[in-house]
Order: C-alpha cells, then structure tokens, then sequence
C-alpha cells in the first residue's frame, strides 16, 4: 500500500485535504482571488469511446480533483489520439490520459512523464485486449479470421489495436490474410460495427467486451496482460502540481465505502482506483513494438540514451 498518501492526510468524505490552492495558483502563475477564478487546469483525454461517453464517465473525476485541489479541472478531448499528444505538447493541456503507443511517443518527442494509472480489472494495473465476434458468427478460432473482415480501434491504441494484431500474429493471421480491415474511430465505433454485421470480428479492451457480451458479442481471443494506461503530464510543469494531482488519485481506496460512492460514476476502469506508473512498466510494450510485422522494428519509441525515466 506504499503507493496510497496516508490515510491520515485525509480529512471527510474520503477527499485528500491539503493546501493545494496555492502551489495551483503559483504553478499555473495566476492569483485565484474568488471561486470563480480558480486556476484552471486542464486535462486532455484521447478518443477511446463516443464523447458523450467520455463525459459521463470522465467529468467526474474533474470534479473530484476540482473539490479536492480547489481548482477548475476540465476536460479537453480532441478528435483524435494525435490531437491529444498534441495539445499536451504545446501546453494546451497540463495532464491527459494517453493511450500506451501514444504516451510512448509523447515520451521521446517531449519528455513525458507518467504519474498513474488505473488498477483496473483485478487490481493489479493491468489491461487486456480481446478479440470479439458476434455469438452468431460461426467463427470459432482466430484463425478462421483469414479471408474476413476485420475492425480495429485508433491505431494508437493498445488494447483496441496493438494486443489484438499481436494476439492474430502469434495464430499465424496477418493483416494481408484479411479480406478487409480498418481503423475506426473508437472501440463504441468497433462494437457496433461488428454487431451490426460491418465485419466479422473486432479488437477492443477486455473491459469494453464485458459491457458488450449480453448484446450479443463473443471473445474468441484474449491478449496477456499489459500495463494499463497512464495519466501522463509534462515534463516542465512544476513537481508540486504534479505531485498534488498525483497523490489525489492515489488516496482513493475502492474498499472504503465513501471512495466507493466517489468512484461509482467513474469510468470502469477507474473505478477500482490507481497505482503509481513508471516508465519502465511499458518496456514490455516496447519490445512487443519491435517484433510484430509493421512495428518500427528500429526502437524509435525508446527515450533517447542517457535520459531520465
């Protein structure tokens, strides 16, 4: 539990009490005089699912950490996973949750440096991607998939895209065995279209299959596990507003009932809390870049030697 603040630096409600109004004004170089000119902090998030989605399920962790640090969290979602590095690059946004490709590459452009990530299914920090089909599809075995239709997520994605084209390497499926395959917009994107009969299979997170499964989808395939993805920021913003974001997240404990009741509008990733990231937690991903067909294969995603991780 070395990774949870203590619970002793918690006051009611399950919020981290502390005075972080004025390492907020002083990092963001502002002067917040009355509630309505708190320092606003903004907090990008890629495309992983349709955007009313995301604003369900992630606004309230924006009100969480505007009660918590008294100040104004927003949400910015971009089009795409692209505009996310993006706006985190030029400062449009202070903090995002990335995906893993897109945080490695966010690593060696500008330096960032990850801060947490959810516990996820089981606790352990983890995530899966899944290969899915609908119940009524007759496909029974990856490689049944030649000669089908095919449909990933961003090709950012880790669960939705990287897992799953490694999952269908490993069965000897490559994308040019395909009849057909895609990038869509979004794992909502991927769900629908393989249950409405765009095409015969599909890559999202094993999270996103459960959601599915009673409408009429099937995992034929599942991914051994990678490291969830992290809430990342930049590597010039001052260590106290990284810090104080940092151990806000990580005090929320899902066994205590009133974190729980904090929690329970979250996304479901979230809802099980955080764990501290590192950089090294992705090395694993890094190599996996490395062997599939189409990946770099020459480690442009590794930081530069010599740098700090």
């Amino acid at each position: 539990m070395a990774d949870r603040p203590a619970r002793a630096a918690r006051g009611g409600h399950g919020v981290l009490v502390s005075s972080c109004l004025g390492v907020l004004v002083l990092a963001l170089g502002g002067a917040a005089l009355a509630a309505d000119e708190a320092p606003v902090v903004r907090f990008g998030v890629i495309t992983r699912y349709h955007p009313r989605l995301i604003y369900q399920t992630h606004q309230p962790v924006m009100d969480y950490l505007s009660r918590t640090l008294r100040a104004r969290f927003e949400l910015k979602l971009g089009r795409s996973f692209e505009d996310t590095n993006r706006d985190l690059e030029q400062g449009t946004t202070q903090f995002a949750l990335l995906s893993i490709m897109s945080y490695l590459e966010a690593r060696v452009r500008f330096g960032a440096v990850p801060l947490v990530k959810p516990r996820g299914e089981g606790g352990q920090g983890v995530t899966r991607g899944v290969v899915v089909t609908r119940t009524d599809s007759g496909i029974t075995t990856l490689g049944a998939l030649k000669g089908r239709t095919f449909a990933f997520a961003p090709a950012k994605s880790t669960a939705g895209n990287l897992l799953p084209r490694y999952l269908l390497f490993a069965a000897g499926v490559r994308l040019t065995d395909l009849e057909r395959y895609a990038n869509l917009a979004n794992y909502d994107n991927v769900v629908l279209g393989v249950l409405r009969g765009q095409y015969d299979a599909g890559a999202i997170p094993e999270l996103v299959a459960e959601r599915y499964r009673e409408r009429g989808l099937r995992v034929l395939a599942v991914s051994d596990p990678a490291p969830s993805e992290p809430i990342v920021t930049r590597a010039d913003l001052p260590a106290a507003l990284a810090r104080s974001v940092r151990e806000a997240l990580l005090a929320l404990d899902p066994g205590d009932p009133r974190d729980r009741e904090i929690l329970k509008g979250w996304d479901d990733e979230f809802r099980r809390g955080f764990v501290t990231a590192d950089d090294r937690d992705y090395d694993g991903i890094r190599r996996m870049l490395d062997a599939i067909p189409q990946g770099c294969g020459v480690r442009c995603h590794y930081p530069p030697r010599g740098s700090a991780r």
